[in-house]
C-alpha cells in the first residue's frame, strides 16, 4: 500500500500490485478491493506494461537516431519537438483499450475468484462521482479512459454468466472499516 491521498492502483513490472491509502480508504467492501485487484492482475496476465516498455524503447531508439540526424541540422526544432512529443505519448503509459480490456477480464477474474462481478462498475461509479473535486484523481484521470466510458464499455460485454455472479459475496464485508 502507498501511504497517499491519491486515488489509484497499478501493477508494477514484475506483477506487484500497488494500491494507494486513497483508492482504499474509498472502497466500502471486499468486493470492490478485489475488482481493483483483479483489473491490475489482467493488466499482468496480457503483459500491457510490458509491451509498453517495449514500445518505448524502441520509440527510444528511434528519437536517438532521429536526433543524431538532427543535430546535424539546428533549425529543424519542429521535427525535434514532434519526437519529444511522440515520447511523451508513449510515456503516458497504456492505451484505453488495455484499460478496457483489463476491466472486462478483471471482472471475470473477480467473478471466478467468487466475488461481486459488478462490483467494478460500482468502483468506477464512486469514482465518477467524485469527479474532479480534487486533485486526488488528477493521475488516473490521466492515464485512464473516464469512468463512464469504462462503465459503457463494461456494460456492452457483460455476458449471462457474469450477471449471474453479480451477488455480494460472503466475504464483501471484510474489508477493514476501521480508522475510515
Amino acid at each position: 500500500m502507498i501511504e497517499t491521498s491519491s486515488i489509484n492502483a497499478f501493477a508494477a513490472p514484475g506483477g506487484m500490485i500497488l494500491i494507494t491509502t486513497g483508492l482504499y480508504e474509498l472502497l466500502d467492501s471486499e468486493d470492490e478491493l478485489a475488482a481493483v485487484l483483479a483489473h491490475e492482475i489482467a493488466h499482468v496476465n496480457k503483459q500491457h506494461h510490458y509491451k509498453v516498455i517495449k514500445q518505448q524503447k524502441m520509440v527510444e531508439m528511434g528519437s536517438n537516431l532521429f536526433q543524431k540526424e538532427l543535430s546535424k541540422d539546428k533549425e529543424n526544432a519542429i521535427a525535434k519537438k514532434m519526437v519529444g512529443m511522440g515520447a511523451e505519448l508513449i510515456a503516458r503509459g497504456l492505451d484505453k483499450d488495455s484499460e478496457f480490456e483489463a476491466d472486462r477480464d478483471g471482472m471475470v477474474l473477480a467473478a471466478r475468484a467468487g466475488y461481486d462481478s459488478s462490483a467494478m462498475l460500482s468502483v468506477l461509479s464512486k469514482l465518477q462521482k467524485k469527479g474532479g473535486s480534487d486533485g486526488s484523481l488528477q493521475l488516473l484521470f490521466k492515464t485512464h479512459p473516464s469512468p463512464s466510458d469504462r462503465m459503457t464499455k463494461l456494460s456492452s460485454v457483460l455476458s449471462p454468466e457474469l450477471e449471474a455472479a453479480a451477488v455480494v459475496s460472503s466475504a464483501s464485508s471484510r474489508i477493514l472499516t476501521e480508522g475510515k
